[in-house]
């Protein structure tokens, strides 16, 4: 229930902590800044649960993802294809030792524009969030809603009606970069991928949870490995390729950049400097009243 869609990303950090190592995910801190945090034990474990939908600051974590593997430890790094590759780069390659597991992204906003949200949320609900899940099944179950509560309320909506998360459904928002992901396709960089599996209702029906199903893709040996342990874990059942890339349009290409991208975050850059403007142009008026 407190995962994106069936829980498998959770599934792979329970094997490796069981096995006595470590995991390193996205997770947010007080402020719901997103960054990779490292999780030795099964209480922390939680935060690395369910979608956020902002770029996660690595921090220091490949810097201890390598002194972790220099230790003999056993590493799952969970994230986006491009972090993983940016891990293997940093590694000069891919230890034994180290299992990676990526997600079918579509692209990441700029973590200001979610400070930015979570500060109008902030003037709206006239309280500070406190907690922020973009991807709740509290409601409705598995799909796509947000739950945001601060000490006095709680509040949910479906994503593609609210301000940020209409935003990120049209892709207006997402790191250039993200529109020309070398990652969008099935020659994936981790060792498992994983991602809602939307086409079940028609695929294989009696699978079908209104708790969510993820879909799993194995693409190395080391991939398999860790499956084979995770599996015991939950419950598994094998489909094609082509029934897991039902409207996961990210595993053909990268998300389209649609025209508003040329000026999302200018209008919001312009919004600011006509308040700067204005409040130049009072302080004048004042210094020549005076």
């Amino acid at each position: 229930m407190r995962s994106a869609s069936g829980g498998a990303a959770d599934s792979a950090a329970k094997t490796i902590l069981q096995m006595g190592g470590v995991v390193y995910g996205a997770a947010y801190d007080e402020q719901l800044a997103v960054s990779h945090i490292e999780v030795t034990d099964e209480a922390e474990r939680e935060k690395l649960q369910s979608s956020k939908y902002v770029q996660s600051d690595q921090k220091d974590s490949y810097t201890k993802v390598k002194q972790r593997l220099s230790e003999g430890i056993t590493v799952l790094f969970t994230g986006t294809p491009c972090q993983i590759a940016g891990l293997y780069a940093f590694l000069g390659g891919n230890p034994e030792n180290l299992y990676t597991v990526d997600l079918i992204c579509h692209g990441v906003p700029s973590p200001k524009f979610f400070k930015k949200y979570l500060e109008y949320q902030n003037k709206q609900t006239a309280g500070r969030v406190i907690y922020f899940n973009f991807r709740s099944k509290d409601k409705r179950g598995w799909g796509t809603q947000y739950l945001l509560k601060t000490k006095t309320k709680t509040k949910t909506k479906t994503l593609s009606l609210d301000r940020y998360g209409k935003h990120f459904m049209d892709g207006d928002c997402y790191r250039e970069s993200c529109y020309k992901c070398a990652y969008a396709n099935t020659s994936r960089v981790g060792d498992l991928t994983v991602g809602d599996f939307w086409g079940i209702v028609k695929s294989h029906p009696s699978f079908n949870s209104p708790k969510g199903v993820s879909s799993v893709f194995v693409n190395t040996e080391k991939g398999q490995k860790l499956f084979e342990m995770m599996r015991v874990l939950a419950e598994v059942e094998e489909a094609t390729l082509e029934e897991g890339m039902v409207k996961q349009h990210n595993l053909v290409q990268p998300s389209n950049r649609p025209v508003t991208r040329d000026t999302f975050y200018l209008s919001h850059l312009l919004k600011r400097m006509n308040h700067l403007v204005k409040a130049l142009l009072i302080f004048l008026i004042v210094i020549y009243l005076q």
